[in-house]
């Protein structure tokens, strides 16, 4: 992922529910989701109040 890849929050938000990569500016780059009635939320912390950019969340690929 480059710098290219991350999206502002003000821009464009995920589909409800996905799990994404997200910056929050107190807690850093996590794993979290977005949802339209609690906000930004990680199984770590909770609900995120600072999440300024997120990325999707490129799963490894599966090696035959």
């Amino acid at each position: 992922m480059t710098t290219e890849d991350w999206i502002k929050v003000e821009d464009k938000l995920p589909e409800p529910d996905e799990d994404v990569i997200v910056y929050d500016d107190r807690c850093g780059v996590i794993i979290a989701s977005y949802n339209p009635y609690c906000g930004w939320v990680s199984y770590e912390h909770g609900v995120l109040d600072h999440v300024t950019h997120w990325g999707p969340l490129a799963l490894p690929r599966l090696i035959d």
